[in-house]
C-alpha cells in the first residue's frame, strides 16, 4: 500500500479541516469537503479528481462558515454552516441550480446540528434548542418539518446523540442519560428509541463520545470503557456480544478493500493509519516519521482509492490518498467485477462481486433509500418485488450501477 499527497491546496499553510471535523463526501464523481485556500477561510470545496476548488463563500471574506457534515438527500447536499447572520444551522447546496442557502434556523438558540444520517427518506441528527438541550431530531425535506424524537436525558440535560447509522431498516446511535451514562440505542422509526447496552454498569459512560458506531462484518466498532481503560470495542449485531478489539481507542473509521481502517495510537509512532483485517490490528505506514504521528482524519473512498487528511512536518495538513496494492492486481478493479442481473429485472435481482459485498443498497433516482442489506458474501439475491417499474440505482460497496425494473 502507498500513501501520497493529492494537492497542496494552501501553499505554505494548512488546508485546515482538523479542528472542525469537516467530513468528506464522494458524490457523482466529485469529492466535497471543507477546505481553506488562504483566501476565503474554511468553506465548502470540491475536488474533481484533478483540481480542488472553493465553492460558495458562505461567510464572506477570510471568515469561515466551517461547512461540515455533507450528506446527500434528493437533489441537495445538506451540511452544517454559519454566516454573519446565522450561527451553526442546517444549510443546503442544490445540485441542480448550484444555489447554497440556509434550510432551517433553530429560533431559540444555535442549533449546532451534528451527525446527519438518512433514514426513511428523512435525515436524523443531534440538534440543540434552549428547552431540552442536545437531543435526537429529524428533518423532513418533503414537509420542511423539524421534529424532536425523544428527550432521552429529560429536562435541560444533553443526551448528545452520536454515531448515527442505519442497519437493516433500523437507526442505531449512542446517547447519554443521567441513569445509565452513554450507551447504544436502537430506533425503528416509530415510538421511542430502545437502549441496547450497559457496557459500564451504573451512571458511568460505556461508550465514549470520540467516534461513531462503525459497521464492519455485521458488528459495530466504537470506543468504550467497561470500567478499566479506553479501548476499541466490538458489538456483534447478531449475538449482542461485546468484546475488546484493540487496547487503544480509534477514530475516523473507513472500510477499504474488505478491511477496516482507522486512526489510532500505535507505539512508538504516535497516531497513524491502522488497519483491522478481522483478526489483528496493524499500522499501514509511518506517514510522519518518528513519534509525533500524522493524526489522520476524514477518510473517504473515491475512484477506488481512500482519501484522507494528514499532518506531516514537511507539508503541514494536506489531502492524501491510499492505493491498496491488493486492489490494483489484477488491473480490473472491484467495481468492474460487480455484476447485477437480470437487468431489466422483475421480482429478484442477483448481485455478484469479486470481493465480499459488505453493503448493498437500492435507491430511487431522487435519492430515496428503498433496500438496504449486508450480504457479507460475494453474491446476493435481493427481493425487489415491491419496486414499481422504472429506473433505480444499486449501490454495492460504495459503487453505483443503474437498474431497470419492468
Amino acid at each position: 500500500s502507498n500513501c501520497s499527497m493529492v494537492q497542496d491546496f494552501n501553499p505554505g499553510g494548512d488546508i485546515d479541516t482538523l479542528a472542525l471535523g469537516g467530513t468528506m463526501l464522494s458524490h457523482n464523481g466529485i469529492l466535497y469537503l471543507m477546505g481553506n485556500n488562504g483566501v476565503t477561510g474554511r468553506e465548502m470545496c470540491k475536488y474533481d479528481g484533478t483540481t480542488m476548488t472553493a465553492m460558495s463563500d458562505i461567510f464572506p471574506g477570510i471568515g469561515s462558515s466551517n461547512a461540515a457534515g455533507f450528506t446527500v438527500l434528493g437533489d441537495k447536499i445538506y451540511f452544517r454552516a454559519q454566516d454573519t447572520i446565522f450561527s451553526e444551522e442546517i444549510w443546503g447546496y442544490n445540485l441542480q441550480t448550484g444555489v447554497t442557502a440556509i434550510v432551517h434556523d433553530e429560533p431559540t438558540a444555535n442549533g449546532f446540528p451534528m451527525g446527519f444520517t438518512i433514514f426513511n427518506n428523512k435525515f436524523y441528527f443531534s440538534g440543540f434548542d434552549a428547552n431540552v438541550g442536545h437531543e435526537l431530531r429529524c428533518y423532513n425535506p418533503q414537509g420542511n418539518s423539524y421534529t424532536l424524537i425523544q428527550d432521552i436525558n429529560p429536562g435541560f440535560f444533553d443526551a448528545m446523540p452520536g454515531g448515527l447509522v442505519v442497519v437493516n431498516g433500523k437507526l442505531y446511535f449512542f446517547a447519554k442519560s443521567d441513569t445509565h451514562g452513554r450507551e447504544i440505542y436502537e430506533y425503528t422509526g416509530t415510538g421511542t428509541p430502545t437502549r441496547l447496552t450497559d457496557i459500564n454498569p451504573g451512571t458511568a459512560d460505556g461508550v465514549l463520545n470520540s467516534t461513531g458506531l462503525n459497521l464492519y462484518n455485521n458488528a459495530f466498532y466504537f470506543n468504550g470503557n467497561s470500567g478499566t481503560a479506553d479501548s476499541l470495542f466490538k458489538y456483534d449485531l447478531q449475538t449482542g456480544n461485546i468484546s475488546v478489539v484493540y487496547n487503544k481507542p480509534g477514530r475516523d473509521f473507513e472500510i477499504f478493500g474488505g478491511k477496516l481502517y482507522f486512526t489510532a495510537e500505535y507505539s512508538p509512532y504516535g497516531k497513524e493509519l491502522c488497519v483491522y483485517d478481522g483478526n489483528t490490528v496493524s499500522m499501514v505506514q509511518d506517514l510522519n516519521p518518528g513519534a509525533a504521528g500524522s493524526d489522520i482524519w476524514d477518510k473517504t473512498i473515491y475512484n477506488n482509492e481512500m482519501y484522507f487528511m494528514a499532518i506531516t512536518a514537511a507539508t503541514g495538513a494536506e489531502l492524501y490518498k491510499l492505493t491498496d496494492a491488493a486492489l490494483a492486481v489484477p488491473a480490473v478493479s472491484a467495481a468492474d467485477e460487480i455484476t447485477i442481473y437480470p437487468n431489466p429485472a422483475g421480482n429478484q435481482l442477483n448481485v455478484t462481486s469479486g470481493v465480499q459485498i459488505s453493503k448493498l443498497e437500492v435507491f430511487s433516482v431522487t435519492g430515496q433509500l428503498l433496500v438496504s442489506e449486508m450480504p457479507m458474501s460475494r453474491s446476493a439475491t435481493v427481493d425487489i418485488s415491491g419496486l414499481a417499474s422504472g429506473v433505480y440505482l444499486v449501490k454495492v460497496n460504495g459503487e453505483v450501477k443503474k437498474l431497470v425494473v419492468e
